[in-house]
């Protein structure tokens, strides 16, 4: 029988302490960085399926891309954007509320709901600033709409992270209790 762990995720991210006392915090960033390639999957199937428009509806002789051309130019760019952005954000936040012990896990979640949204405009807000910088220029983009983009990509990631480490938690639970 095919083990879950071998198919899912790395060994190493069940590891509780892999590389000695401070493997957890190398664990964490393992974590993080396999949610953001989770995510950014995800993420880009999600944006080619919303802009690919079917063969039956095209019109003729007007260039389309492919279903895959759209998933790659997705993957190419929120890649670089979600692997360094998202885990590093990902990772201080976890890092600031570690040290924060909640009573109530809804009011955890409320909280963690509204930062990763402002993370998602900061990301957002960054990049403009560095294509500004590059550009010049601000005026042909719908900047709302990138803003409303970066807000679900971050809570898109927040949800990935949650499902991603209660799945490892119940693994884990799983293969201590047989």
């Amino acid at each position: 029988m095919i083990e879950f762990r071998s198919i899912l995720v790395p060994q190493i991210l069940f590891e509780e302490q892999p590389f000695g006392k401070e493997g957890g915090q190398v664990n964490e960033v393992l974590r993080k960085i396999l949610i953001a390639v989770l995510f950014t999957l995800i993420f880009s199937l999600s944006l080619a399926f919303w802009a690919y428009i079917p063969p039956s509806e095209q019109q003729a002789g007007v260039g389309y891309f492919s279903f895959i051309g759209h998933f790659i130019i997705y993957l190419i760019y929120s890649s670089p954007i979600y692997l360094i952005g998202g885990t590093l954000f990902s990772y201080f936040v976890d890092v600031c509320f570690d040290k924060i012990h909640f009573h109530n896990e809804l009011l955890k979640y409320i909280i963690y709901f509204f930062i990763y949204i402002a993370g998602g405009v900061l990301v957002v807000g960054l990049l403009l600033i560095i294509i500004f910088l590059v550009d010049g220029n601000l005026a042909d983009l719908l900047i709302p709409r990138f803003f409303l983009i970066g807000s679900l990509a971050s809570l898109l990631f927040f949800h990935t992270s949650l499902v991603l480490n209660k799945t490892v938690k119940i693994y884990g639970e799983m293969k201590y209790n047989v």
